[in-house]
């Protein structure tokens, strides 16, 4: 895209080597803003200092992303119905520093994959659909056997739904404990 060759361009005047995937990380997170993009590379660009490389760990340092790996696990928790050591899970990626509304996020996200690989099965749900690795596929595969279609749908609801009510409470992470609460009890 557009915005990738522009950030290359930059990136390459401040004399500044950046991997691809640094670069598609910032590209997807500036919701297609070039402005927004030139931004995060802005800051990039200061955070890796006098290394004078960018990686894509230091965009997701910088960015305060959730790693998969993460969202994995705490859905291994749900599988388990283990509420009190999800909620302790989810007070521990936010003590990291990670962003609660992202990993909200990539939850969501997750959790459609793993519905979509439950009714669909693994023709649809290939690592280049769904952007995993196989070994992360093979997780979720395990994870959706767990549950029943009606069972998946009713947890996806229950966190787009705390989702959307994380902007609005005092507590950010409150919506999320209660969809864990609540979606333990519905497996």
């Amino acid at each position: 895209p557009e915005i990738i060759k522009r950030l290359e361009i930059i990136s390459k005047k401040e004399k500044v080597k950046i991997e691809k995937p640094a670069l598609e990380l910032i590209a997807l997170n500036s919701g297609g803003s070039i402005r927004d993009g030139e931004g995060m590379l802005d800051q990039a660009l200061t955070f890796a200092g006098l290394k004078g490389e960018i990686k894509a760990g230091d965009i997701k340092d910088l960015l305060g992303l959730v790693e998969i790996e993460l969202v994995a696990k705490f859905c291994d928790f749900i599988c388990q119905k283990k509420a009190a050591e999800a909620i302790n899970f989810l007070n521990e990626i936010t003590d990291r520093g990670s962003d609660l509304q992202e990993f909200a996020k990539i939850l969501i996200n997750y959790l459609r994959q793993t519905l979509i690989l439950k009714i669909a099965g693994i023709k649809i749900a290939n690592p280049i659909v769904t952007g995993l690795t196989k070994e992360e596929l093979q997780k979720m595969e395990g994870q959706a056997a767990i549950f029943k279609e009606t069972e998946l749908r009713n947890i996806l609801n229950l966190f787009l739904e705390a989702e959307n009510k994380m902007k609005y409470s005092p507590i950010p992470q409150l919506p999320l404990e209660l969809a864990i609460i609540e979606s333990c009890g519905v497996v």
